[in-house]
């Protein structure tokens, strides 16, 4: 089990970023190299093209609420790492757990849905991730 602190820390960074959201900070457009890309990286595309390729491996979401899952995956990202849930090799499968609980929605999920859907997955991810990160620490010598 995480210890308290981090999972205080995980629920005060969720709620700030859900403050955030309802202040509509994602509607300032960020765009990646492409003009309907909303992010790219961790082997992972958001975007609203419906033609949209990726390289080999990539995981390509293509979602009317590209902007809100863009502007989400770059706020949570600097959050997962500073808590300890991702590292280097590990941000792939976050990136790629998380843009596919968005594409397994129901068509027609509107953006508050599909927020919601971010939040409680990073949550899940990130309990298990800090809960393996713990127990896989070296014991510490007694004092």
């Amino acid at each position: 089990m995480p210890s308290y602190t981090q999972i205080s820390a995980l629920d005060d960074a969720l709620a700030e970023i859900k403050e955030e959201f309802s202040k509509g900070a994602y509607m300032k457009k960020v765009r990646s190299n492409s003009a309907k890309d909303s992010w790219g990286g961790a082997n992972v595309i958001v975007t609203t093209d419906k033609h949209r390729k990726g390289w080999e491996g990539d995981f390509v979401l293509i979602t009317p609420h590209a902007d809100i899952v863009g502007w989400y995956f770059k706020r949570i990202m600097s959050v997962a790492y500073t808590l300890g849930g991702i590292d280097s090799f590990s941000k792939h499968s976050f990136f790629h757990d998380l843009a596919k609980s968005v594409a397994d929605l129901a068509e027609g999920a509107d953006e508050k849905m599909v927020f919601n859907t971010l939040i409680a997955k990073t949550r899940e991810i990130l309990m298990i991730s800090m809960d393996s990160s713990e127990n896989n620490r070296a014991p510490r010598a007694p004092i």
